[in-house]
Formats: structure tokens, C-alpha cells, sequence
């Protein structure tokens, strides 16, 4: 049997959310997502010092669905108490690198279109990408260029 193509990290173009997909059976998934705040990708000025603490959440539980023509659904925060999930609708590229879709209008959600891409590890921060952006705390001045 073949794996599907959805099981995988994937990082959604909001830089802020990644979410953890495994098969627990033919064709039935589970998933958790993380949210996080990558030092480096919000760059502040430099008379305004960044943030003290980055925002951390880890481990909430999706519910993801894939198809048969298909669709892909993921809910985060499905299984919260606090109102209200949001829900991503989208479809699965041949290749399996990206998801694409929208957001659609709910409660507590404003309707925007997202792309989710797989990433290559588990992880949802890519540590190339963090160590380049450790290093610079505000804009590059004309100088650094």
C-alpha cells in the first residue's frame, strides 16, 4: 500500500502555523498543529526592541479529512472548548508539495485563501531559515546590503 501524499508537516503561508498529518488508516488521517513565532520573521526597528517572549503552541489536535475526489478539510481547534474552530478547505497538488485552498467565512473566521507546503522534515521551523534570520534583529542598514 502506498502512503498518501497528504501525510506530512506542512507550513502554511501565514509564517505563523504548521500542522502534522499521519495516517491512522486506509484513508482516515489525524493531525495536530503547532503555533509559532520564529524569531527573525518579524523584523522590528531599530529603536524598537523585539519581543521578550515568542508565542509558543504546540500539540492541538486537527481533525483532517482528504476525499475521494480529493478535498482536502483541516479544522484546528476542533476539539477546543473555547468558540470557535477554523476550518481550511482545499485541494492536494498532484505532486503533493502543496495544498491549496481558502478559508471559508464562520465564526470567528474572516474568508482568505491559504497555501499550505509540505515541508521536508518534521519540523516546522527550517533551521537554515532560522539561523539566517537570528542574526539580524532589525532591517539591514544600506551598509549591510
Amino acid at each position: 500500500m502506498v502512503p498518501s501524499l497528504l501525510i506530512g508537516t506542512w507550513s502554511s503561508d501565514d509564517v505563523r502555523r504548521c500542522v502534522h498529518i499521519f495516517e491512522t488508516g486506509p484513508g482516515t488521517f489525524t493531525g495536530w498543529s503547532d503555533d509559532l513565532e520564529v524569531p527573525g520573521r518579524i523584523v522590528f526597528g531599530r529603536n524598537i526592541p523585539g519581543p521578550h517572549q515568542l508565542y509558543q503552541n504546540y500539540g492541538d489536535l486537527a481533525k483532517i479529512y482528504l476525499t475521494n475526489n480529493g478535498e482536502v478539510s483541516l479544522e484546528f481547534g476542533a476539539y477546543s472548548g473555547m468558540c470557535c474552530s477554523h476550518r481550511f478547505i482545499g485541494t492536494l497538488a498532484a505532486d503533493g508539495a502543496t495544498l491549496r485552498g481558502d478559508f471559508p467565512p464562520g465564526p470567528n473566521q474572516a474568508p482568505h485563501a491559504a497555501i499550505w507546503s509540505k515541508l521536508h522534515s518534521d519540523s516546522c521551523v527550517n533551521p537554515a531559515t532560522l539561523r539566517r534570520f537570528q542574526r539580524m534583529a532589525s532591517p539591514p542598514s544600506k551598509n549591510e546590503q
